[in-house]
């Protein structure tokens, strides 16, 4: 129910309506930017998948190709079905400068940042799109809720319960915000940093007099595989907040189908 809102409300006020006239007449959802930097050319093909599989019909990839190795990246968004473009940004250059970069390319009234390496079910922009539009906070986002570590093979839940919520300290994944170009604007965009980009937002978000809100973490899985993470928590951290551990990839448990198991 929460997920189909978003979708029928301009036809909630015309109850006499033919239901397949209101919808024809339905205004588009807003254009979303995905912005997406990465410099793995072994997980570009996963990530363009984790973006052409999302429901949202109003959607553009921004790829953000961070450094070398990425020849053909251009021919896979070539068989992308939505708009798509790579902005190819030196290797030096800092994660906020990144996308910073894609941000400038982006033509999306809502902006919304993913990674590469996490695991999206096919609903999570609508989740986000709704979250922003009935809250009506700034900056929103999922929480770290369903983790994959890698090195032990296992699926957790963590923070229960914990969404839905307006969030002052943010405690956002950071492959899953969501703000408005304007908004994003207003704070200067995102800080030329190599670390903590995403945390740097939330405080400049809050800093401006800004809402944020944490929407259900359900169609997201953080994937901690062990290798280089910005945020370096180690496995510990989620096990200690896990009210549930699952041996394997249990993507269903995140309410995500059909998900492959994440590379690493």
């Amino acid at each position: 129910m929460r997920r189909n809102a978003p979708r029928t409300d301009t036809a909630a006020g015309r109850p006499r309506q033919p239901r397949e006239t209101a919808a024809a007449e339905a205004p588009q959802p807003p254009l979303v930017s995905i912005l997406l930097v990465t410099r793995r050319p072994h997980l570009l093909e996963s990530a363009v998948d984790a973006a052409t599989r999302q429901t949202y019909p109003n959607k553009e990839l921004v790829l953000g190709l961070h450094g070398d190795g990425f020849e053909n990246a251009e021919a896979r968004l070539g068989r992308t079905p939505f708009a798509c473009q790579a902005v190819r940004i030196p290797a030096n250059r800092p994660l906020g400068a990144a996308l910073n970069a894609v941000t400038q390319a982006a033509h999306g009234v809502l902006l919304t940042k993913m990674d590469d390496d996490d695991v999206y079910g096919g609903e999570h922009l609508w989740d986000l799109v709704h979250a922003w539009k009935h809250s009506g906070a700034t900056l929103v986002g999922k929480g770290i809720e369903f983790v994959y570590l890698a090195g032990p093979d296992q699926t957790l839940h963590c923070f229960a319960g914990a969404g839905e919520r307006f969030s002052p300290r943010g405690a956002l994944a950071g492959g899953t915000l969501l703000i408005a170009r304007r908004d994003l604007d207003r704070v200067g965009g995102w800080r030329p940093i190599r670390r903590h980009v995403d945390r740097a937002l939330w405080r400049d978000v809050a800093r401006a007099g800004g809402r944020i809100y944490r929407t259900g973490g359900t169609g997201f899985v953080l994937v901690r595989h062990g290798k280089v993470h910005t945020w370096r928590a180690g496995d510990g951290y989620f096990r200690i907040h896990a009210t549930t551990i699952a041996d394997g990839w249990q993507p269903a448990m995140a309410g995500v189908d059909d998900a492959p198991r994440p590379l690493s």
